[in-house]
């Protein structure tokens, strides 16, 4: 069971995967600026993070907020 908006990855193969090609695609664009909705507790923030110069995360589920805190 998931609250409204709720979802989870459908694995660690495919949000690596998916992860991957986010990246690729923001070096494509040259930025390292991101703005992710829907971030969870953190999947893709802390590793989008890390090639960042800032990110802001935003998340409308108070459970996942404090598991990204």
């Amino acid at each position: 069971y998931m609250p409204i908006l709720g979802f989870t990855q459908t694995g660690t193969v495919a949000a690596k995967k998916m992860l991957t090609v986010v990246k690729e695609r923001l070096q494509d664009l040259g930025t390292d600026y991101v703005l992710e909705f829907g971030s969870g507790s953190g999947l893709f923030t802390f590793p989008l993070a890390e090639g960042s110069q800032q990110i802001v995360a935003c998340e409308s589920s108070p459970w996942a907020t404090a598991g990204l805190k």
